[in-house]
C-alpha cells in the first residue's frame, strides 16, 4: 500500500512540477491543513528529526526508511543535484509529494559558492518552487560568509528567499548550514531580519560534538547571547557516531539549544547523508523525538532579543566585496551601498572594468569592511 500511494502521489506531483516548469502558477493544494497554522507551529516550541535526504531517487528502500519517521521529523532536505538540477525530475517530484503527504516540510539543498551570480541564485531557488514545492532551502557551507559584505549578502538570502511561497508554508524558510557557531552578529542580524531562519551551528563527529572544545564552546559562559534565542532557530548534525549513543547525545543537544537534530553512524570518507542511519541508532532518535520534548527541556529562551541597530542592508552583489577574482569581474554600483560609494566617489574601475584587489583596499578603507 506504501509504494502504492507513493507512486500514485509521484504521478501527480510529477504533474504538478511539469506545470510548474511551464509557469502554469500556483496549484491547489485540495484542502490541506492551514498555511498559517503550519508557519506558526514552525516558530513555536517544536522539535524533531531534521533529516539530510541525500538519496538517489531510485534509493527506495532509504526513503522509505526515512519516511517511516515522518511524525518525528518535520524537515527533510531534497538533494536532485547539488540544487535543483537543470530539469525537473519526476522522481523527486514524488518523493516530495509524498513527504508533504505526511503533513512535513520538504527542503531544498543549495551548495552555495560565495561567488555565485545572484541570478543564478534566484533561479535555482525559483526551479525549486516550479518543481518540487519546497518550503524551504538549505543554504550549505555558509561558514564562508565570515566578513560583513558577506553578511549583507545573507540578509539579500533572506529577503529573497521569504518573499517566496512555499507548498506548506506562507515564505520559504531559510536555513545557513554554518557548521559551527557563527558570529553573534551573523545570529543576531540574521533571525531579527526573519524569524523563519534556521542555523545549523554543528555538524561533525560525535567525538567532536563530546570534546573539550566544543563543550567549552557551547557553554553558557562563552556563549550567553546564543541562549537568548528560541531552540527553533537551531540545528545540530552529527556523523560518525557510535550506535548506542543516540540518547545521551541528543540530550546534550537540547542543552546546546538545538530543537532540530539528527544523527548517523555513517562516516565523512562517505558521504554521511547518502544513506540513513543503521536500525538500532535510527530506531533510538525517531523514538525520541515521537513525542516532542516540552520546552523547558531546552537551554534557551521562549522569545528572541530585538536584533541589533547595526545589521548591514542587503546586496546582491555577484561576489564578496572581500574577493577580486583576478579576471574582468566588477560589480554593479546599484549592488551596495559601499560598492556605490567605491565606483562613484572613488574609483570607477571597480565597477566600469574589474573588482580587483585595489578595489577591495579601497572598501576596507572607506566602508571599515573587515577582510580578515
Amino acid at each position: 500500500m506504501q509504494i502504492y500511494k507513493r507512486a500514485i502521489g509521484a504521478i501527480a506531483y510529477g504533474l504538478a512540477g511539469i506545470l510548474g516548469a511551464c509557469n502554469a502558477g500556483p496549484i491547489d493544494q485540495g484542502g490541506a491543513e492551514d498555511i498559517s497554522v503550519r508557519r506558526g507551529a514552525l516558530t513555536t516550541a517544536t522539535a524533531g528529526l531534521f533529516i539530510p535526504t541525500y538519496y538517489d531517487a531510485d534509493d527506495n528502500s532509504s526513503w522509505d526508511k526515512a519516511l517511516a519517521a515522518s511524525s518525528s521529523t518535520p524537515f527533510y532536505v531534497l538533494n536532485p543535484a547539488d540544487g535543483p538540477g537543470s530539469s525537473f525530475d519526476p522522481a523527486f517530484a514524488g518523493w516530495s509529494a509524498y513527504i508533504h503527504e505526511t503533513g512535513q516540510l520538504v527542503i531544498g539543498y543549495l551548495e552555495f559558492v560565495y561567488d555565485t551570480p545572484t541570478s543564478t541564485i534566484t533561479q535555482q531557488i525559483d526551479n525549486y518552487v516550479d518543481w518540487y514545492r519546497v518550503d524551504g532551502i538549505f543554504f550549505d557551507d555558509a561558514f564562508r560568509y565570515s566578513y560583513q559584505s558577506d553578511l549583507s549578502k545573507v540578509s539579500w538570502l533572506i529577503d529573497y528567499t521569504t518573499s517566496k511561497s512555499g507548498w506548506n508554508t506562507n515564505y520559504l524558510i531559510p536555513i545557513f548550514n554554518w557548521g559551527t557557531i557563527p558570529p553573534e552578529q551573523v545570529v543576531s542580524c540574521s533571525i531579527g531580519r526573519s524569524n523563519l531562519t534556521k542555523i545549523v551551528d554543528f555538524e561533525d563527529t560525535e567525538s567532536v560534538f563530546s570534546g573539550t572544545s566544543i563543550t567549552d564552546a557551547f557553554s553558557t559562559t562563552t556563549v550567553p547571547w546564543l541562549y537568548t534565542y528560541k531552540p527553533t532557530h537551531f540545528v545540530q548534525l552529527i556523523y560518525g557516531a557510535s550506535s548506542t549513543s543516540a540518547t545521551s547525545l541528543l540530550a546534550t543537544m537540547r542543552t546546546r539549544n538545538a530543537a532540530y537534530a539528527y544523527i548517523t553512524d555513517r562516516t565523512y570518507g562517505n558521504n554521511p547523508w547518502l544513506a540513513p542511519a543503521s536500525t538500532g541508532l535510527w530506531d533510538s532518535e525517531k523514538n525520541a523525538y515521537s513525542e516532542e520534548p516540552p520546552f523547558t527541556d531546552f537551554g534557551g529562551s521562549a522569545t528572541d532579543p530585538s536584533p541589533p541597530s547595526n545589521c548591514p542592508s542587503a546586496n546582491t552583489c555577484d561576489h564578496d566585496l572581500c574577493f577580486s577574482s583576478g579576471t574582468s569581474d566588477p560589480l554593479a554600483a546599484s549592488c551596495d551601498s559601499c560598492v556605490n560609494y567605491i565606483c562613484n566617489a572613488v574609483d570607477g574601475y571597480c565597477c566600469s572594468t574589474d573588482w580587483d584587489d585595489m578595489c577591495v583596499g579601497e572598501a576596507v578603507s572607506y566602508c571599515s569592511l573587515s577582510c580578515s
